[in-house]
């Protein structure tokens, strides 16, 4: 898997990411190389309060590296933090 774009992702406590897809301008040029895959990992150790919604299904209380693939790179998903930590993913958009 070639690395087309990675980042970390941090909400903090009392803060949310409401619900949407994440759009890249370099789309196209991605998608010329390949098809695109997406993997999110959860970097914070578990703990009450911090979540993430990718399509129907919520995570809560992840272990720290449980790592899932989307089903598709532009999947509508969301994420809150009604805990007392910061929240870190890391997410990754590579081409198969």
């Amino acid at each position: 898997m070639k690395c087309a774009r990675a980042w970390i992702s941090k909400i903090r406590p009392g803060k949310y990411a409401p619900i949407h897809q994440d759009i890249d301008d370099n789309i196209e040029e991605y998608l010329s190389q390949g098809e695109v895959i997406r993997f999110s990992t959860f970097i914070s150790h578990p703990y009450p309060g911090g979540v993430f919604v990718c399509k129907n299904q919520c995570f809560h209380c992840e272990l720290s590296g449980n790592t899932y693939q989307w089903d598709h790179y532009l999947d509508y998903h969301a994420g809150g933090n009604c805990g007392l930590h910061d929240q870190f993913m890391f997410h990754f958009l590579g081409i198969k």
